[in-house]
């Protein structure tokens, strides 16, 4: 993409534009001050900046916005992972398979005796030392994996402001506040 220099009118740094900026202010890299970009028609008779002088400019370097974009998603994404994973749901606690070969391997007697049981008594039982076990992992499993959403939440956020961030530099608008200029 072509881009232009444009002296800022404050400090005379010059600051690279390109035809996508044309008509929109930008903040210069020097005084911060707020630096209107002529119109396309204008923007062609300012001097062209050399190969490899945008990049060196605001929007080619490595910076902290470009780290908080990263960062919150590799969290984000690290973070639901193990999240989903932690949140998979537990195995049954009836055997089902092993109930139908008792049944299938019992008598009519056996069977009928164990149903008989059923409707006297209920199936109501009180859990296992195995079940019991099994159901605070999972209540751990769940509460850890509450707070692992969160922190994907935070990486979320973060990613977010990394993104807003680069959009307002791409643009040339200064992050840190509203900058005044001389009219």
């Amino acid at each position: 993409m072509t881009r232009y220099l444009l002296s800022c009118p404050q400090c005379g740094v010059e600051i690279p534009v390109t035809t996508g900026q044309a008509g929109d202010r930008v903040s210069c890299g020097g005084c911060h001050a707020a630096v209107a970009v002529p119109r396309l028609g204008d923007l062609a008779r300012l001097p062209r900046a050399a190969d490899g002088s945008g990049e060196r400019g605001s929007q080619g370097r490595w910076s902290p916005a470009h780290a908080c974009l990263w960062t919150g998603l590799v969290i984000a994404g690290l973070s639901s992972a193990v999240a989903l994973a932690l949140q998979s749901p537990p195995k049954p606690a009836i055997d089902e398979a092993g109930i139908r070969t008792a049944f299938r391997a019992g008598s009519i007697v056996d069977v009928h005796q164990a149903w008989d049981g059923f409707y006297r008594h209920g199936v109501a039982r009180p859990p296992t030392v195995e079940e019991q076990a099994a159901l605070q992992r999972s209540q751990a499993q769940r509460a850890v994996a509450r707070v692992i959403w969160v922190a994907a939440l935070a990486g979320i956020g973060l990613a977010a402001g990394g993104a807003v961030a680069l959009a307002f530099r791409r643009r040339g608008v200064a992050v840190d506040g509203p900058s005044t200029t001389a009219a």
